[in-house]
């Protein structure tokens, strides 16, 4: 890519010089409260400087606000990655306690539960079996 563009400037370069030799008699440029006599290349290679350091100075003022506005967005993006592992490391806490809650109260609701339900069905009578 870097010799395409080197050869690439080498044909713009000698195009702009050819055009530049061509184009060498004098113009009168006027301006306020005198005139010049240049050659016609020279003017045009001045007022294309001009333009290119307007339109550089214009891009380089929007660059500044883009770089200011890309270094809040990655502040911003680095605070919300801080508050996302901060939720992260709460939420894994709180499922790794509730886990064990679970665990434990599952344990305790099963043991009773199940020796509560074979002691009520072995002292039911007919009657009360019946009856509830």
């Amino acid at each position: 890519m870097g010799s395409l563009r080197l050869i690439i400037g080498l044909i713009l370069a000698l195009v702009i010089s050819s055009f530049g030799v061509i184009n060498m008699k004098p113009v009168t440029v006027a301006y306020y409260q005198g005139s010049i006599n240049l050659p016609l290349f020279y003017v045009l290679l001045a007022v294309f400087a001009c333009g290119f350091i307007v339109a550089w100075f214009g891009g380089a003022l929007d660059r500044l606000k883009f770089r200011g506005q890309i270094g809040k967005l990655k502040r911003e993006v680095k605070t919300l990655e801080n508050n996302l592992d901060e939720v992260r490391e709460k939420s894994g806490k709180l499922l790794t306690m509730g886990d064990t809650q679970i665990d434990e109260s599952a344990a305790a609701r099963d043991e009773p539960t199940s020796t509560m339900d074979s002691r009520s069905q072995m002292s039911l009578s007919p009657r009360e079996s019946k009856a509830k």
